[in-house]
């Protein structure tokens, strides 16, 4: 066999199984409050429902009730995307993703959380989604 072949079918080999293993092992630290967070005070209904009306269900109605996007528009809506990290992994995890990321850049709300309104959703999730 030619040893071009044999090398480029080796490289090949090497960069497939590289890629299969890359980032399989790699893994995000579970949330941590921020220094100044009080898990016991922030909730659903005090500071996170007006949150979402700002950022996703009022004025971009992506996340309106009904919305096949999912329906932020209550507590008792939201079970589904809380109980699967959903919501986490889109406003959080996947945050700088300009398509899949929350809220995203084709929005016709606001784009972009403030970093006050950031550290609340961080706090609402490190404190487990209270609802009151």
């Amino acid at each position: 066999m030619n040893p071009i072949r044999i090398i480029l079918f080796l490289t090949v080999m090497a960069s497939f199984l590289y890629g299969m293993t890359a980032c399989s092992f790699d893994k995000l630290p579970e949330p941590t409050p921020a220094e100044d967070c009080d898990v016991d005070a922030v909730t659903y209904n005090g500071q996170i429902e007006p949150l979402l009306e700002t950022y996703c269900t009022i004025n971009s109605d992506c996340h309106a009730s009904g919305s096949p996007f999912g329906d932020y528009s209550s507590y008792g809506s939201m079970i589904g995307i809380l109980n699967e990290n959903g919501f986490e992994n889109r406003t959080v995890i996947q945050k700088e993703d300009p398509d899949i990321g929350m809220p995203p850049d084709y929005s016709d709300g606001p784009i972009d959380f403030t970093d006050e309104d950031f550290a609340l959703i961080e706090c609402w999730i490190a404190a487990g989604y209270p609802e009151n």
